[in-house]
């Protein structure tokens, strides 16, 4: 795998791709869910604001549940010259599928990990 530019520079990083095993998913995906609905819990003391926030955070916990369960790879530790700047970027966690797209942190050139 490497990192890639818009524009094909090419440059190679630090870190390990680690695929998810399917209960290492369920697990993401029912910490984030869970998340949100404790998000619910809390705003259902909100005067007035809780008649959108609770059906808000209930559906945004079933959303993000769905999507954490399509990120397949896991990377911790990302680091790695931007192939743009030359700039050194560390990334602690990211989580995603087929292609991971971000952006530098210095000069906000998009990169994809492939």
């Amino acid at each position: 795998m490497e990192i890639m530019t818009n524009d094909f520079k090419k440059a190679s990083f630090q870190g390990q791709v680690i695929e998810s095993s399917q209960q290492e998913k369920i697990k993401a995906s029912l910490k984030k869910m869970l998340m949100f609905w404790g998000f619910a819990l809390i705003s259902l003391f909100i005067p007035v604001f809780h008649f959108v926030l609770v059906p808000l955070f209930l559906l945004l916990g079933i959303g993000f549940f769905f999507y954490q369960m399509k990120q397949s790879h896991s990377i911790d530790n990302l680091s790695f010259n931007c192939p743009a700047c030359g700039k050194e970027n560390k990334i602690k966690k990211m989580h995603f599928k087929d292609e991971a797209r971000f952006r530098c942190q210095s000069c906000s050139v998009q990169l994809i990990l492939r």
